[in-house]
């Protein structure tokens, strides 16, 4: 059972839908919040120059001592991204209590995908935004941050493009795999009160056998959750998006890897695959 949620946020507007998105399932599962904002380092700290010169397929990586008046710009960024955190987290502090949500909050100077899966150790589940704050600069529908998350993150990932004040359906593609089968047992130990409806979905994907399901709805039966089943013909994450917006889900839980596709590969995973896609939250378990 998730006894504390650890959300990362930059005051971007998708970071805190996270927040507000772990705040409303902390309340339905009874757990607390750790807030959690990370200043990057890549702002605060002085740039290094690089010589025109190559040598060796390199570029020499020079110090420049900066004059004063470039010095005072790094400290005054460093001390106003620190006023910005306590502010954004002091406003994190007083919704939490709103909501009767136990809270607490911290905040470090390091490298965010870093500094967040060190903090998500001491929690059960880690909510973050699907982009932050440069998602004007984006490489990709997925924020890098999150990306390296998605891949390396110590406990289950829910990955939030918007807040779903109620979660009533989710959707869950099924594919047989041990992450998936993990991802349904994350689920029924911790988090069965947070929707009335939960839609197993399998695929008849072409040259793949569909996926056996009568052990996974007698685990289900045997802990009194109720599951609807949802067949289908096609790729099971394009489906699974299909499925979700045809029935208004209010979220997707699937297990981190899946079947090495080319078209999950290029993407990453197919976690990453439905991440770059779904326009609800993503939980990810591995």
């Amino acid at each position: 059972m998730v006894k504390q949620i650890i959300v990362g946020t930059d005051g971007s507007t998708e970071s805190m839908a996270g927040f507000h998105q772990a705040v409303t399932l902390a309340r339905q599962i009874k757990a607390g919040i750790k807030c959690v904002f990370i200043v990057d380092l890549r702002k605060t700290q002085m740039p290094f120059i690089y010589s025109g010169a190559a040598y060796e397929g390199a570029y020499e990586r020079l110090y420049v001592p900066p004059d004063a008046s470039l010095r005072t710009f790094y400290d005054k960024l460093a001390e106003d991204l620190q006023n910005f955190a306590a502010q954004c987290t002091e406003n994190c502090r007083k919704h939490a209590e709103n909501e009767g949500v136990e809270f607490e909050s911290v905040v470090k100077s390091g490298y965010p995908g870093v500094e967040l899966c060190n903090e998500a150790r001491s929690g059960g589940l880690l909510v973050v935004g699907r982009r932050g704050e440069n998602a004007e600069y984006k490489r990709s529908i997925v924020g890098s941050i999150t990306e390296d998350l998605v891949r390396v993150s110590p406990r289950p990932l829910l990955v939030c493009p918007a807040f779903r004040k109620e979660v009533n359906t989710i959707v869950f593609p099924y594919d047989g795999r041990k992450t998936a089968e993990q991802a349904l047992q994350y689920y029924v130990n911790g988090l069965t009160n947070i929707a009335q409806r939960f839609v197993l979905l399998v695929a008849d994907e072409e040259g793949e056998e569909e996926p056996m399901v009568e052990e996974e709805l007698d685990y289900l039966e045997r802990h009194d959750v109720p599951v609807e089943v949802e067949r289908r013909k096609g790729m099971l994450s394009k489906e699974a998006l299909k499925l979700a917006e045809e029935i208004s889900a209010d979220m997707i839980l699937l297990g981190a890897k899946g079947k090495p596709r080319l078209q999950y590969f290029l993407v990453g995973s197919r976690a990453l695959y439905v991440l770059q896609n779904a326009e609800v939250p993503v939980l990810i378990v591995r």
